[in-house]
């Protein structure tokens, strides 16, 4: 009850910041709550951990990083083709149906087992028939690859770089285990298209921790034919011109812009604009120069 009450009042919160610092003030979700209602009437009937962030924000705020959908629902229309790759379990791709509507459609890549079952019980909640999951990760190369899964945060789960074996819940300084290593099916991006048939796509969200370049890497055939109108992708590093991504991108004709957001509103600024008077975000977006996607995210091009 007391929950509730509290919820009532943090799911009307206007502000996208400050978020973290109230939600470290939040209690955890009971691990007995059950299904709840988010903002725009999305249930969750599935989720991983209490603890975990994306959960949190989910079950107190009533959606996740608010000024990525604001830039999304800029750039996709009705009818589009939208591809949530790092889609965990649905927090972004559930918020996307009323942008692409019924006769467009989401393809979530999620390639953890356990955020694969959630997914799928959070779409079946939500009645959604729009969306497919791609239970995969992408990368350059169709095979297996070894992935880190944070078994408290499964959102900050990764692709294991060196591909090592290592099994962390034995390690002499770790008392009780806090992630575990999967072997997890990869494909490329590109491979996916041709087997989908799909002439172009909209959007691709990209959130895969550190495995931006890779993804990208796996989807250069799918960039040089312009059959990707625009991308959102995550990058902590800070970005400029020497960085890989930035440099693929620009290679494949896409301008760029860093995400910023104050606190109602989102903007984007050039990535090599000396302007940088909102909050940073990790946050990037990528359109086709001289493309519609271009015009569409000129709303919201800070002057």
């Amino acid at each position: 009850m007391i929950l509730n009450i509290l919820r009532a009042f943090t799911k009307h919160y206007p502000f996208q910041q400050p978020r973290a610092s109230l939600l470290r003030r939040l209690p955890d979700v009971p691990s007995n709550f059950g299904e709840f209602e988010a903002k725009y009437g999305i249930k969750y009937a599935s989720y991983s951990y209490g603890q975990d962030y994306i959960v949190k924000n989910l079950f107190w705020f009533g959606d996740f990083e608010p000024w990525i959908t604001v830039v999304i629902g800029c750039l996709i229309q009705h009818g589009d083709v939208f591809c949530d790759i790092g889609a965990n379990i649905g927090d972004t791709s559930l918020q996307v149906i009323p942008f692409v509507g019924s006769s467009g459609h989401i393809y979530c890549f999620e390639p953890v087992p356990r955020l694969q079952v959630c997914l799928r019980e959070n779409l079946n909640a939500n009645r959604i028939s729009c969306a497919t999951l791609i239970p995969k990760a992408l990368s350059n190369f169709s095979g297996k690859l070894t992935m880190t899964v944070d078994l408290i945060q499964p959102g900050w789960s990764h692709i294991n770089k060196n591909n090592e074996d290592t099994n962390l819940s034995t390690l002499p300084e770790i008392k009780e285990p806090t992630h575990e290593n999967i072997k997890v099916d990869t494909t490329t991006f590109d491979a996916w298209l041709e087997e989908s048939d799909i002439s172009q796509v909209a959007l691709c969200k990209i959130d895969v921790e550190g495995h931006e370049l890779e993804v990208l890497e796996g989807m250069k055939e799918a960039l040089n034919k312009r059959k990707i109108g625009s991308i959102v992708f995550e990058r902590h590093k800070h970005c400029n011109a020497t960085d890989p991504v930035i440099q693929l991108l620009h290679t494949y004709d896409y301008r760029l812009f860093r995400i910023y957001k104050s606190f109602l509103k989102t903007k984007v600024v050039d990535l090599f604009s000396k302007s940088n008077n909102l909050r940073v975000t990790p946050d990037y977006v990528a359109v086709l120069k001289n493309s519609v996607f271009e015009e569409r995210l000129n709303y919201l091009m800070k002057t």
